[in-house]
């Protein structure tokens, strides 16, 4: 096997890595999703507060990009934590099966800028892929929402994927190694 047909591959180690990581992220997301809900009710919103710690739900699926090295690790970590969530009871319902496989999407596609694991590319990955998030669920959920508190919801949402997903995920990265 040439060293390009490998880089695509995932190993037995990969495949068990993406498994446990999904499964903590899918279950603790479920819990974040109510978390979420309860800071809604804190500020007396119905929904958008709670875009405030969106970041956890990337953390996942961005240290598996970020130990595997490997384009579509994001994704699928993304895929079988959206499944796990829902199973779980999340919040959402099917929907964050979708949003998830949209969020490491686009993890795959930040993290895919540098060959270097830099906290610069990890936020930046972190913040866009929770931000996207909102617009999902606009798209689905809330037709009509104010631009104005769409654009509110995305930046909570894109400060708390780069601190909470992309800042902690390169953290953890460097205390594994």
């Amino acid at each position: 096997m040439n060293a390009k047909s490998t880089r695509f591959r995932f190993d037995l180690r990969d495949l068990v890595l993406i498994a446990l990581l999904s499964a903590v992220g899918g279950v603790l997301s479920t819990y974040v999703g109510y978390l979420g809900n309860l800071i809604n009710r804190l500020f007396g919103v119905p929904f958008g507060a709670g875009q405030l710690i969106a970041g956890v739900h990337i953390l996942w699926p961005l240290l598996a990009r970020a130990i595997i090295r490997k384009f579509g690790s994001g994704t699928m970590t993304g895929l079988i934590k959206g499944l796990v969530e829902f199973l779980s009871g999340g919040t959402h319902g099917i929907v964050i099966v979708l949003i998830s496989v949209i969020e490491g999407l686009f993890i795959d596609v930040g993290m895919s800028m540098s060959s270097r694991r830099s906290l610069s590319v990890m936020m930046l990955s972190g913040a866009v892929a929770s931000a996207t998030n909102v617009f999902v669920l606009q798209a689905i959920y809330f037709a009509n929402i104010p631009l104005a508190l769409l654009i509110g919801m995305a930046g909570l949402a894109l400060i708390s994927g780069a601190f909470f997903g992309g800042y902690l995920a390169w953290d953890l990265h460097g205390m594994l190694y």
